[in-house]
């Protein structure tokens, strides 16, 4: 009798939880979208070519009137994107109408399969420390699938190549690889998408907040965009510092270890500074704060919830003087570095003279030496970028040449060997860009390249180098010598 009381008050429980289930799946049904997407890359190394022509699948969440949110991985380098419902023989072709790549997000737009609905996403998430979410997504087939995970953690860090920090969701223990845009369910509430994976087992997770920061739905407008931090902070734990700041054991208190050129703070904050508080929240000495949900984050967090013009307030110690300055929140324009940080499917600027390969030196470039080429690309290269790093490009300095390559060919014997060479000087003059450098090879005297670090001189005849510009085109295959 105890069994049977046991067994009809677990089928009176699960009932309406797969009732729920089964709403929830049939909500998903008509606004999940499988997205495959054909792509291909431009290669920096050889910045004429491209690569070989791919495909990825992912998820994207109808959000309005023709409108799809999937992550900005899932549409990189894209040619053609296709969108399924279910398993249509002819699939929705879709466009790409924005990219944020400083949350990872991309709108797309086009006429979607027939019975989708938006999803309406609610305005804020919930997290609660080891509860079990759920993800969803299709697959090409068209069947429904769920995964599970277990929230962790919440971090604050920065989408890859964005400079804004964002809060998010880390959950472990999944049971299979996500991170391709599928909607995560905490109960009956959907809480963010995933984003990106670790060993497999883990799951980032961004919030519904993050997206609506910068979309606003359903309707598809940009919202203005938020503050981002202009510096970095260490840890500051050196004793003698400490007691020369006139810090005391109670004292918290982050240094800052670099000041860039743009951002939050690029024009009020010295290296050396001890920020002790942000926006009055005291600060430890790894510059984490205590959220009341979350336990300790990293300050710059806070920036990135700010609107740019406003003001924020930092408590600093500068030399041995406790002093608290305003300062207004400003956002980063990845176009103004000199040395670009990692472009969405833009390809290399570029001049071929004579087998001469000249390009500009971006963060594209040196990744063609993979995710490790801290290690693996050439010093005096890793050299340019820590020296200009968070330097702001000016009339006098547009971008930073290469001499990246030299395509062997007569006109050109005995500097086959030379390559990867930053550009120091040219004429005796600093180099401003890749079409200075073009005026100066349309002309009949000679060109003395200086190369970086010891102005290494390298001697070239325009006039000679561009009467083989067109054997080295047809030998190597190229079909232009310039993009400028």
């Amino acid at each position: 009798m105890r069994f049977l009381f046991s067994f009809l008050l677990l089928l009176a429980v699960s009932a309406p939880l797969a009732a729920d289930l089964q709403a929830r799946r049939d909500l998903l049904d008509r606004s999940l979208l499988r997205l495959t997407i054909h792509h291909q890359a431009p290669l920096h190394y050889y910045p004429w070519k491209w690569s070989s022509p791919g495909m990825r699948s992912g998820q994207g969440i109808v959000v309005g009137d023709g409108l799809v949110l999937t992550l900005a991985s899932m549409v990189k380098g894209s040619t053609l994107i296709e969108a399924r419902r279910k398993a249509e023989a002819t699939p929705a072709q879709l466009s790409v109408l924005h990219v944020d790549l400083d949350r990872g997000l991309a709108l797309l737009q086009g006429t979607l399969p027939e019975g989708c609905e938006p999803l309406t996403l609610p305005p804020t998430s919930t997290f609660r420390s080891g509860e079990r979410v759920h993800t969803y997504w299709k697959t090409d087939e068209g069947r429904f699938m769920e995964g599970q995970a277990i929230l962790d953690r919440v971090d604050s860090l920065s989408a890859p190549s964005s400079f804004q920090v964002l809060t998010w969701y880390e959950a472990s223990n999944a049971t299979v690889k996500g991170g391709f845009g599928e909607p995560v369910f905490l109960g009956d509430q959907l809480i963010g998408l995933g984003s990106s994976n670790g060993t497999g087992a883990e799951l980032s997770i961004l919030p519904v907040e993050s997206i609506h920061l910068r979309y606003d739905l359903p309707s598809g407008q940009l919202k203005p965009a938020s503050g981002m931090p202009g510096f970095a902070t260490a840890p500051c734990q050196q004793p003698f510092l400490r007691e020369h700041r006139g810090l005391s054991d109670e004292d918290g208190g982050c240094i800052v270890s670099f000041v860039m050129e743009q951002g939050t703070g690029s024009q009020d904050l010295k290296v050396g500074d001890i920020i002790l508080e942000f926006e009055g929240k005291p600060l430890d000495a790894w510059g984490r704060y205590e959220h009341p949900e979350f336990g300790d984050l990293p300050f710059e967090g806070l920036i990135s919830q700010k609107s740019l013009g406003e003001k924020v307030r930092f408590l600093l110690v500068r030399d041995q003087e406790r002093i608290s300055i305003e300062v207004p929140v400003e956002k980063i324009d990845p176009d103004r570095w000199v040395v670009p940080v990692l472009r969405f499917n833009q390809p290399s600027r570029y001049l071929i003279r004579g087998g001469f390969v000249f390009q500009n030196l971006s963060l594209s470039y040196v990744r063609a030496w993979g995710r490790d080429w801290r290690k693996k690309a050439p010093d005096n290269i890793q050299m340019t970028i820590k020296e200009l790093r968070g330097v702001v490009a000016t009339e006098d300095r547009r971008e930073i040449v290469l001499l990246s390559q030299v395509l062997a060919h007569p006109v050109n014997q005995g500097l086959k060997h030379i390559g990867r060479e930053v550009i120091q000087s040219v004429n005796g003059e600093a180099l401003r860009d890749l079409e200075h450098l073009k005026t100066l090879m349309e002309g009949d005297e000679v060109v003395r390249l200086g190369l970086f670090p010891h102005d290494q001189p390298v001697l070239l005849d325009p006039k000679e180098l561009r009467g083989a510009d067109g054997a080295i085109e047809q030998l190597y295959s190229i079909p232009e010598s310039e993009r400028l």
